[in-house]
């Protein structure tokens, strides 16, 4: 479990699913994706989540507001797909729901993740990209004082994407 002065950060629970799967079906929040996911590829998110904190200590996980337990969004550390551009590599991610957006959870929840990464799961780097037109999520990586790499750069679906590394 990892916490800061405003959030709780663990492993998922049943409970999780709804909300994760209520976030996912939400276009604002999925503009970068173009599609929305349905429950079973929820489910199947969070199970891969899970299983990647089972056998490393890291992974994506439910960022609830500590005082109310209200699932916000989620954030954290998960090794690139083989096949991902940026393989092989650990990355940070998050999403979040809209009435979450503009309070600093994201920066906050990751902060803490990369402090959990490097220090509890002795990570040396971390990795975190997005599309160049997320705007919001760029800014993240800016706060988090990510530095930008130029030459790895790359394109999917015709988006570019931009990609930020931290160091221990």
């Amino acid at each position: 479990m990892i916490e800061t002065d405003r959030l709780l950060i663990r492993p998922f629970r049943d409970e999780d699913r709804v909300p994760f799967a209520a976030m996912h079906a939400d276009p604002e929040v999925m503009w970068d994706y173009e599609r929305l996911f349905d429950r079973a590829e929820c489910d199947a998110r969070i199970a891969r989540y899970d299983d990647f904190y089972r056998r490393l200590g890291f992974g994506r996980f439910p960022v609830l507001d500590k005082r109310d337990g209200v699932f916000l969004g989620y954030c954290g550390i998960m090794p690139t797909p083989d096949d991902h551009p940026m393989a092989p590599a650990v990355e940070i991610g998050w999403r979040f729901t809209r009435k979450s957006w503009g309070h600093g959870y994201a920066t906050e929840s990751a902060r803490a993740c990369l402090d959990h990464g490097f220090n509890q799961c002795g990570l040396t780097e971390v990795l975190s990209y997005t599309r160049n037109d997320n705007t919001r999520s760029e800014n993240v990586m800016k706060r988090l004082g990510l530095t930008f790499l130029h030459d790895r750069s790359w394109t999917h679906a015709g988006h570019p994407y931009v990609v930020y590394i931290a160091r221990r």
